[in-house]
């Protein structure tokens, strides 16, 4: 039977793209002698689709549309499934249900930024911009063509803009400094920023920090004001305002005008700080403006969240990370947690999307459309934009394949952003930059949103200490009130930010279907480079130091209570939930452990993360979702035994994903320097033995929102087949599943399950560390769990201080050298070898 001709399957395709995905595909014959290829048009982008038979003469054409100047990118679309001649009814569901292979290629002489390009139209040569994707189906590809703008702007472009953006910062900085002798604006300024972030913070009457967040403010504001004003005709450009009046009033005038409409918490610091100004900073003010210009009108840098990206650049700069731990998501790892966390939620990680009927699509769209998801720690919403991507693409894809006409899915995009989606975060700069790119993604008839700050700090007339979004632990219902009460009219302490400015009374649900955070981590901190260990304190980057002690102890107050509660649900769950555990945990948990173990039951070292995954616990009910981004320590730390016990009992732990790629790092948070893991868990009151846990090694980290998503993907698809080791172009990782029992048996060190990322070695070393045996070739050796622990203790200690092993223990370290490092380096042994329950990655 002959084979559709390839110019049918182009017809095809283009059709339903147009169709079922609103993306304008055509399928036509370009120029010359030319096949008909693909053209999607799509903001302002001409995207080439060159589907093939044949995999290279996919790449080949693809490569030459560029080239030829007919596509600013080109996917090579490779037809794996060669489709025979069948009724064209018949063809048109074959095709929606194949899978394709993808190859996305760009121009390599993308000179500044995209705006650039596309006003120069050149393109001389070609570049990859990813690997191939295998096994991609339609919806998938509808993704590609909505990431498009973000590919072309590659990373090394995104980071030389940052530079540059820092450079305009630090002269700045540099020229206010010098017209500011006396100090008199840095004072006017920090008086601002008091007003930003509701505490006092001791770094910010440094003259970098305090000029830094003056710079930081213009900017932001610039390209909001630039964003937001193609929806009023009446607003003028900033540059024409800065031609007529000059750069400072020029802005100012600007801004005002936008406060005329509304918009104040976007706009209304940015006025004051520009009344604070010298004229001699003029010209540096124009160079902020001009810059801010270029990335308004760039909607592919705004895609890539570029103003959450400068806002967390320069903050980490200015010395307020070590002050709020505001190190935010990387977005690739944000859509890796979310299209994982969320797939979870919608029970589309134990069952394939293409095995449900009709009736199992619906109710998961609906469920889809009324789900509500939070965020405590938001930040600029890097993981609330993710969930929102990863709910609307299961809507679009379930509609897709199930022929669902009437679902209309800009309905669903609007009533999650006005009903559904929650954020929460201590700095009303951060709340405003998520509301923004909420709003970006919705449709433009967004009427509300649900953002709010509430201020980590101290109110003085009232001399009442708040924690920001750990004040729910108490009563999420009577926070809004109870503000009102304490303030007595103090405006600003817990508001709603929208993307339009508008106030309103703090309001979220006392449950929600799914909480996912990266929060902070802050544990005891200091003020300054090298402190005295007596300065050592909670909250160190808070000047006066009575109002740090006030909030110190009102912290420890609510940490006694988490640890608390922690406590009684670890010693109700010892008969049942945590049965399965080593009896030495059980002895700790019951308060019959040897006093040097007590630490186990000390929460304090753990940082502020554990608090709220224990809010978390209070927000979700049975078969709802938590996410999480964690340090790493969550998996042996002894502080963190206790959230250890909560997840065990509580949860049915479903994903803990590591990463273990040297060249891109062992952490999901840009800017951190610690190992994180990636956590995801679902409420459950009454467990299944047959439950398990599905750790992952990375051995290839996403480097982009696509690949995130993709990796996540095929972390499930790997797991519906039992596939343990994955590697695809740009995707790897190594998959250990782990049943229940065995679990709670390690509760002591789930590090253990991805300590190694080689599954023999892995497999291999799990038995020598719970039999105390080893096969190696035909030779087993057998090792004394005790004396083992013994072993490596005494090797630990001789190797750190430089001395040579004794013949009895080299004997051992040879014969098991590899086995026996990894042990000493990545595992703690059981109690009662209490040495090595501190020795982790």
């Amino acid at each position: 039977m002959p084979e559709v001709h390839e110019d049918v399957v182009n017809v095809k395709l283009a059709e339903i793209l147009s169709s079922d995905f609103g993306i304008d595909a055509r399928a036509e014959r370009v120029s010359g002698r030319r096949r008909p290829d693909i053209r999607c048009y799509y903001k302002g982008l001409i995207i080439g689709i060159e589907a093939s038979y044949d995999r290279s003469d996919a790449e080949r054409d693809a490569e030459e549309r560029i080239k030829q100047g007919l596509a600013d990118i080109a996917f090579a679309l490779w037809i794996k499934q060669r489709l025979r001649d069948i009724a064209e009814a018949e063809l048109t569901e074959t095709i929606r249900n194949s899978k394709f292979s993808v190859k996305v290629f760009v121009p390599l002489d993308i000179g500044g930024t995209l705006l650039q390009f596309l006003e120069r139209k050149i393109a001389k040569s070609v570049e990859p911009a990813t690997g191939w994707f295998e096994d991609i189906d339609l919806p998938t590809i509808k993704i590609i063509v909505e990431n498009s703008t973000s590919i072309m702007i590659r990373e090394e472009e995104v980071q030389k803009l940052i530079e540059e953006m820092k450079h305009r910062f630090n002269e700045f900085i540099n020229t206010l400094e010098g017209l500011d002798k006396k100090g008199v604006i840095r004072e006017r300024l920090y008086e601002n920023l008091y007003k930003l972030y509701g505490l006092s913070i001791a770094e910010a009457k440094e003259p970098d920090v305090a000029f830094g967040h003056a710079a930081l403010s213009i900017l932001l504001s610039t390209v909001f004001y630039e964003h937001i004003r193609d929806v009023y005709p009446e607003l003028k450009g900033v540059k024409e305002y800065a031609e007529s009046y000059g750069p400072i009033e020029g802005l100012k005038n600007a801004l005002e005008n936008l406060l005329k409409i509304d918009y104040r918490a976007a706009v209304e610091l940015t006025v004051e700080i520009l009344k604070t100004l010298p004229p001699g900073i003029s010209p540096r003010v124009r160079d902020l403006l001009d810059f801010a210009i270029r990335i308004a009108y760039n909607k592919s840098l705004l895609r890539r969240d570029f103003a959450g990206r400068v806002y967390h650049e320069i903050t980490g700069d200015i010395a307020l990370k070590k002050g709020f731990a505001t190190f935010y998501t990387e977005v690739p790892a944000a859509y890796l947690l979310a299209t994982l966390a969320i797939s979870t939620l919608l029970g589309l990680d134990e069952k394939s999307p293409h095995n449900l009927t009709h009736g199992e699509a619906r109710k998961i769209i609906d469920r889809v459309s009324s789900v509500r998801i939070g965020d405590f720690a938001c930040g600029s919403g890097t993981l609330l934009t993710a969930s929102y991507s990863a709910l609307m693409h299961n809507a679009t894809m379930l509609k897709f394949y199930y022929n669902l006409e009437d679902v209309n899915l800009e309905n669903i995009s609007r009533k999650l952003i006005e009903e559904g989606i929650y954020g929460i975060d201590a700095l009303r700069y951060a709340s405003q930059i998520t509301a923004i790119n909420l709003a970006l993604l919705g449709p433009s008839t967004i009427g509300k949103e649900n953002v709010y700050t509430i201020y980590l700090g101290y109110i003085p007339k009232k001399k009442q200490a708040w924690l920001g979004s750990l004040e729910l632990l108490n009563n999420s219902t009577k926070v809004g009130g109870l503000l009102a009460y304490i303030e007595a009219g103090l405006k600003d302490v817990a508001e709603r930010v929208t993307v339009d400015g508008s106030g309103g009374e703090f309001s979220i649900p006392t449950h929600l279907n799914m909480l996912i955070m990266n929060p902070p981590f802050t544990r005891p901190t200091y003020r300054g480079k090298k402190p005295l260990e007596a300065e050592r304190a909670f909250f160190g980057f808070i000047a006066n130091k009575k109002i740090r002690e006030v909030l110190s102890r009102r912290y420890k107050e609510e940490l006694k209570k988490v640890s608390d509660e922690l406590s009684k649900i670890a010693i109700n769950a010892v008969d049942h939930e945590l049965r399965d555990a080593p009896n030495e945990m059980r002895s700790i948990i019951m308060g019959k452990g040897d006093v040097k173990l007590r630490q186990y039951l000390n929460i304090g070292l753990a940082g502020e993360a554990l608090p709220f995954i224990h809010l978390a616990y209070k927000c979700v009910s049975e078969q709802d979702v938590i996410a999480f981004v964690l340090p790493r320590a969550v998996l042996a730390g002894i502080s963190w035994f206790l959230a250890r016990t909560l997840l065990a009992s509580k949860f049915h732990l479903k994903y803990i994903i590591v990463s273990s790629d040297p060249r891109n790092g062992y952490n999901f948070s840009e800017g951190a320097d610690l190992s994180e893991t990636l956590l995801i868990a679902k409420r459950t009151d009454e467990h299944d033995p047959s439950e398990e846990t599905v750790f992952v090694i990375l051995t290839k980290k996403p480097k982009t929102a696509l690949e995130g998503l993709l990796t996540a993907n095929s972390i499930l698809e790997a797991k519906r087949k039992e596939i343990l080791q994955f590697s695809q172009e740009g995707i790897e990782f190594i998959m250990k599943i782990v049943d229940r029992k065995t679990l709670v048996k390690h509760i002591d060190n789930w590090n253990r399950f991805v300590a190694i990322p080689e599954p023999t070695l892995s497999d291999y070393v799990f038995k020598l560390f719970t039999e105390g045996k080893i096969t190696l070739g035909e030779i087993e050796i057998s090792i004394p769990l005790a004396k083992l622990g013994n072993i490596l203790n005494t090797v630990y200690v001789e190797r750190k201080r430089g001395q040579k092993c004794k013949r009895e223990h080299e004997e051992h370290w040879y014969r098991c050298s590899s086995v026996l490092r990894i042990l000493h380096k990545s595992f703690c042994l059981p109690l009662p070898s209490t040495n090595w329950n501190r020795r982790r990655v």
